[in-house]
């Protein structure tokens, strides 16, 4: 194990939903998509460990774009292409093809 000892953040508020984003049969894409990935090292999610941060993703439902930047733990991270590949996988399970 790399980081033995990470900071662990506080987790954002969950979205809430309008009655309208129902009505309009498809709920709207941001950033929070892949909040509750987790760790590969630790039993916490990125956001936990602030390894994805909401400033650091871009997601533009209207014009189907998406791009993500993280930032691991630390310095030289052995595990940061599994990481990335984490986040990869869960965004083409959540996105619609259009993305």
């Amino acid at each position: 194990m790399e980081n033995e000892n990470p900071v662990v953040y506080e987790r954002l508020p969950d979205r809430i939903f309008k009655e309208e984003d129902f009505r309009r049969g498809q709920l709207p894409i941001d950033a929070r998509e892949i909040r509750d990935i987790l760790d590969p090292e630790h039993p916490m999610t990125l956001e936990e460990l602030k390894v994805v941060q909401l400033e650091l993703i871009q997601v533009d439902d209207e014009n189907n774009y998406c791009a993500v930047q993280f930032v691991p733990t630390i310095t030289h991270c052995s595990l940061a292409t599994l990481i990335g590949l984490s986040i990869k996988v869960q965004l083409m399970r959540l996105l619609p093809a259009r993305f």
